[in-house]
């Protein structure tokens, strides 16, 4: 496999740097007759050869169904219905992974690695971020930030060119180290603390968070986003991105996405050790709606493959 820096992509702009069948009508007959191969997460992928692209298209409308349905079964006016929780434990866990993750971090943004999937899904993974990046430069978050879940510094560098402060919030150390060293700024403060029981002492004029909001809990989605309400003046800016897609290719091969069905997943180091982390994929509209009954007008956009992206502000 092509390295994510060789060639076309090292000048690149971002490189390195149950069934629902009886609920969505035409569902289960259409899995029936259809081609085990055509029967895939994304059913706009490109078609291989012999596939039929008419079926390829009615499977996708299928499964854009199929997740509506999924979302509205647990959620009530924005309001999630969580089921089980994820233990207190896992939470912990996930705090030592990232902690252990730390020095390799990078190797999945930038697609090195394991996390290399060759020329044609690094391309698409780098125009997705191309978009994450523009939109939120678009934003031009200015005055006082807060970032949540600052990891090594790839978004926090974005926010430094508007911004006038930057206060990180990471609970791991690590990150934190590696941040500083890759800013090298005295604009951003550096917080060490559990981000699931941290509080905001005061408000600022925007809140980012990249790469965090799909490893909040379900049932702490709703106090999350009150929490950012909470730490934002009237006017503020939000922007938030995240995996939008449930695409294997956005991970190593070596640690399979979660189920619909489940919350936990099993991550892997490079020197073997295991972890659970949360892992969702929240929908667009569900955000949308969960953010408006905080009054934060935030619209959620998909890029085309890999991300999602919400950016508003906080209603006065």
């Amino acid at each position: 496999m092509p390295d994510a820096t060789d060639g076309e992509f090292a000048s690149h702009p971002c490189a390195p740097r149950r069934s629902l069948g009886g609920k969505v009508p035409g569902l289960d007959a259409f899995l029936a007759r259809a081609p085990t191969p055509i029967v895939r997460e994304r059913g706009d992928a490109a078609a291989s050869a012999g596939e039929d692209r008419t079926i390829v298209n009615e499977f996708a409308g299928l499964r854009r169904a199929a997740n509506r349905e999924l979302v509205e079964e647990r959620v009530g006016g924005g309001t999630l219905d969580t089921g089980a929780t994820v233990p207190a434990g896992v939470l912990e866990e996930m705090k030592d992974y990232y902690r252990a993750r730390a020095g390799e971090y990078d190797e999945w943004f930038e697609r090195r690695g394991r996390f290399d999937q060759g020329r044609e899904a690094n391309g698409r993974w780098f125009a997705d971020a191309a978009d994450a990046f523009a939109a939120l430069d678009a934003l031009a978050m200015t005055g006082d930030l807060l970032e949540l879940a600052p990891g090594t510094g790839i978004w926090t560098e974005r926010l430094l060119t508007t911004a006038t402060s930057v206060t990180a919030v990471d609970a791991s150390p690590e990150m934190i180290e590696i941040n500083r060293a890759r800013v090298d700024d005295e604009r951003v403060d550096y917080v060490v603390a559990d981000l699931f029981a941290w509080q905001p002492d005061r408000q600022y004029d925007g809140v980012c968070f990249g790469f965090w909001l799909s490893h909040v809990p379900a049932e702490r989605l709703d106090p999350f986003f009150q929490m950012i309400a909470a730490a934002l003046k009237p006017g503020g800016k939000l922007f938030f991105v995240d995996n939008g897609h449930r695409d294997q290719t956005s991970t190593a091969a070596d640690q399979p996405l979660p189920t619909p069905e489940t919350q936990v997943m099993t991550r892997r180091l490079n020197d073997g050790r295991t972890f659970q982390v949360v892992k969702n994929f929240y929908e667009p509209h569900l955000l949308t709606a969960v953010c408006a009954k905080v009054g934060l007008d935030v619209t959620v956009h998909q890029t085309p493959t890999y991300f999602l992206y919400g950016a508003g502000t906080r209603q006065g």
